[in-house]
């Protein structure tokens, strides 16, 4: 065998190395894509944009929203301004209670608009007024309207559905409404207003009215259509 030369070792040596590094190189690890930005909120979510002069875009803030008075205090507010004569704010506040749905400023504003001396006479309003209320079952509003379409009050007069709505009053748990209803029934009778003349009948309603005991003048009517009956 032929011995190596010194050169012929140092070029087996070198190329070994070569080898050895080629097989340590490392494969490089996948850099991960970036997550997106967060999304930017503005504090202000009903603000707009509008651009000045300059086509510069600036950012209007909305003015603060007064916030709402409640019902009761507007109430309070149209009660004391009509203790004190002052009918003009009484319908202001009361409108806006019962536009919360105040019954009480219903009722209010439904008898001031009947009320030909305090300056706000409106049929026409006291009537939906006093239906909102009558959709309640309220019988102080059944025999409003009751009165009103037997009166002809901003509406023709039209006694048959007088009838329906004083029968309605009259069944109500409110005893004045009730009584008042019962007695304008027996009158009704009585003089055959919108039905049959019926003495009878016209006694049986003064009746009732007298016993609810907020009737005034059904005793008097009881004895002289019992007088009558009589003969």
């Amino acid at each position: 065998m032929k011995r190596l030369t010194k050169r012929g070792i140092l070029f087996l040596l070198t190329l070994a190395v070569l080898v050895v590094c080629v097989g340590c190189k490392e494969t490089p690890t996948p850099t991960p894509n970036p997550a997106p930005p967060a999304p930017v909120v503005s504090d202000e979510a009903d603000a707009q944009t509008t651009t000045d002069d300059n086509g510069e875009s600036e950012v209007e803030t909305p003015p603060p929203v007064t916030p709402e008075v409640d019902a009761q205090t507007l109430f309070n507010q149209g009660s004391n301004a009509f203790n004190a004569g002052d009918y003009d704010n009484a319908v202001f506040y009361w409108e806006q209670a019962a536009a919360q749905g105040d019954l009480g400023a219903l009722t209010n504003l439904a008898n001031l608009y009947s009320d030909e001396s305090k300056g706000h006479l409106n049929y026409t309003k006291a009537r939906e007024y006093f239906e909102q209320l009558a959709n309640t079952g309220d019988g102080y509003a059944l025999y409003q309207l009751g009165h009103i379409y037997l009166n002809a009050r901003g509406v023709p007069r039209n006694p048959e559905k007088a009838k329906e709505y004083l029968e309605q009053a009259a069944a109500s748990d409110h005893d004045w409404a009730a009584a008042q209803a019962l007695g304008t029934l027996g009158q009704m009778y009585e003089q055959g207003i919108g039905v049959p003349q019926d003495y009878a009948k016209a006694l049986e309603y003064y009746q009732k009215a007298d016993e609810t005991g907020y009737s005034e003048g059904a005793a008097a009517k009881i004895a002289e259509l019992q007088a009558k009956l009589n003969g």
